[in-house]
């Protein structure tokens, strides 16, 4: 890299520092969610500046990028999947996502390779769930459904455009259980008939499911 002229990666020790030069009057070192060291380097700084910098900081260099580590090898987060809660542990010796029952000293478990692999498993089985239980209602409605996404919604749990036939689903909504996974998508496919929450709509979905009311309250 050309030193204080464009942004590059300096290289000290066993660790690379990725280097942005910005208006700033101190340096300032963190280290990001990815384990990634970032320096924000006032411009006019010496590179010989920075190293003696980094050598004052050495030892917490060396101590956060351990903890990292630590954590992103014993991860236990607590999740939910279909309903049912489990702790998330990652092996990076699994080639198949795969489930542990409880035992005496432990909890039920749920064990991926790493947060990706997690993910794609989660995507899978929303795939083929959500799929399963369009098919399932779809006769009920004149209007074909055209595509099925699976998304990561902030706010919502579906969307429809009833025009297009577009069913929108939350990747989130794998973790609550079948039977609220299911009004979910019964509620978007009654949109391709409803464009709105009237009574109407409503009256709609209490004849195909009864029970709606009480798969409403397990989203929540």
């Amino acid at each position: 890299m050309s030193w204080g002229k464009v942004n590059g990666t300096l290289t000290y020790r066993d660790f690379a520092f990725a280097c942005e030069f910005k208006r700033v009057k101190y340096l300032r070192l963190k280290l990001n969610a990815n384990g990634e060291f970032k320096l924000t380097v006032p411009f006019g700084y010496t590179q010989k500046a920075v190293v003696e910098f980094l050598d004052k900081n050495n030892a917490w260099i060396e101590r956060k990028f351990k903890d990292f580590q630590q954590k992103a090898s014993q991860k236990d987060d607590k999740i939910e999947f279909l309903g049912k809660k489990y702790e998330l542990k990652f092996d990076e010796n699994a080639n198949k996502v795969r489930f542990k029952k409880a035992e005496f000293n432990s909890n039920a478990a749920i064990i991926a390779r790493d947060e990706a692999h997690f993910e794609a498993f989660l995507r899978a089985n929303a795939r083929k769930i959500y799929a399963f239980y369009v098919k399932k209602w779809q006769g009920h409605f004149d209007k074909p459904v055209v595509r099925v996404s699976v998304k990561k919604m902030h706010t919502r749990w579906g969307s429809c455009n009833g025009k297009k036939g577009y069913i929108n689903l939350n990747l989130r909504l794998i973790a609550k259980p079948l039977k609220a996974v299911e009004y979910v998508i019964l509620h978007e496919l009654t949109h391709l008939k409803f464009a709105h929450h009237q009574a109407s709509f409503y009256e709609e979905i209490s004849r195909l499911m009864p029970d709606y009311k009480l798969r409403e309250k397990m989203l929540k």
